[in-house]
């Protein structure tokens, strides 16, 4: 999925099976480039109820959970992580950092039945703990699990977004965390090599045409320079 123009909110929602993660790893993955530098937008997964209408989708629509990065200005450069519980939403206490560049990134959210969880980009964990203690969710053990509220989910991925050529892929939803793990080496993994390459090759070529329009332009410049001088000399000849 690839973003066409400015300025725009995209949104795109995919209705799959029902299922329950209770007493089960829940493992939300997926991948997003930003080509252009980003002033302020961000691209999120959505977990839905199975009964949403999709025809009425928009930012009110009551989820579960909201998962990926958000970027505006200076000062927002996070990883969103919010859960419903209770009629409420909850967002993660801690400040976790997103990636700002224009590569491609493997974002990963871990959600376990002992209520610990991990955040992931690029595979490597850049935030975990306790559901319970970063979410100020005190009362969550009584429930059992924050998963029994939601046994029926519909995804749905919405890009707040002011940029064009943002890319979303390899979207995944699993209970194995090692699965996960070998399907993000085996998309993300085998591409982002290759991407960076391509990067440092286009970049040579930018500063080399970047280059030669310059010396052109100062050589047109001369040129100028030399035929006023020339037109001027004559002048004063003349008189």
């Amino acid at each position: 999925l690839q973003t066409t123009q400015n300025g725009r909110f995209y949104a795109i929602s995919a209705r799959f099976k029902p299922f329950s993660n209770k007493g089960k790893t829940l493992v939300i993955q997926y991948t997003v480039k930003h080509e252009q530098k980003m002033d302020c937008g961000g691209g999120y997964i959505k977990v839905f109820p199975a009964d949403i209408d999709q025809k009425n989708l928009n930012e009110k629509s009551q989820y579960y959970i909201m998962f990926g990065p958000d970027i505006c200005g200076f000062d927002i450069k996070k990883v969103h992580v919010i859960l419903h519980f209770k009629n409420q939403y909850h967002e993660n206490k801690k400040l976790i950092r997103c990636k700002v560049d224009g590569f491609t990134h493997l974002y990963t959210l871990i959600l376990r039945p002992d209520l610990s969880y991990d955040v992931k980009i690029d595979g490597q964990s850049i935030e975990s703990g306790s559901i319970e203690y970063d979410w100020n969710l005190a009362s969550l053990k009584k429930e059992k699990s924050l998963a029994e509220s939601k046994d029926r989910k519909l995804t749905e991925d919405i890009k707040a977004q002011v940029r064009s050529g943002t890319i979303f892929d390899n979207f995944l939803i699993t209970d194995d965390e090692e699965y996960a793990d070998n399907f993000g080496k085996a998309t993300w993994g085998e591409t982002k090599g290759p991407e960076r390459e391509m990067d440092a090759i286009q970049s040579k070529e930018e500063m080399k045409k970047a280059r030669e329009e310059e010396e052109e332009e100062l050589q047109s410049q001369e040129s100028d320079g030399h035929k006023n001088y020339f037109h001027r000399f004559h002048k004063r000849n003349e008189l």
